[in-house]
């Protein structure tokens, strides 16, 4: 299976993941942004890797898999712990793996979108 999504703009998802890490570096402190960054970028590869060889599709969204969800998580929550924290790495990677798992927009949008405004509201 093929990693690449079918889109009418090649190259949009790595146009998406610049916009949006600017984004998080201009409105976040830079360690929170380095991990919501390493939390795009490898807890979403890992789940994509992951997911296309998964089996049991989630019962919210039947394009994505446990294992793919699963992966995020774990995935995530290493690459972003030394920039979040224990704590903080842990509660993003799993409300970060929800936003991702919903797929209603680009999730190299919605997961830095997402992260900024669980930031602002509770301070995290």
């Amino acid at each position: 299976k093929s990693l690449e999504r079918k889109v009418k703009l090649p190259g949009k998802g790595a146009l998406m993941y610049i916009a949006c890490t600017g984004l998080l570096l201009t409105f976040v402190e830079t360690n929170f942004a380095l991990g919501i960054i390493a939390i795009l970028g490898i807890g979403d590869a890992i789940a994509t890797s992951v997911g296309l060889r998964g089996k049991r599709k989630l019962f919210w969204n039947q394009k994505k898999t446990l294992e793919g969800f699963s992966a995020f998580i774990a995935a995530s929550f290493l690459a972003s712990f030394l920039f979040l924290g224990f704590n903080n790495a842990l509660f993003y990677s799993i409300a970060l793996g929800f936003i991702e798992s919903l797929d209603f927009i680009d999730d190299n949008l919605s997961i830095p979108i997402a992260a900024i405004v669980l930031n602002k509201l509770i301070g995290l």
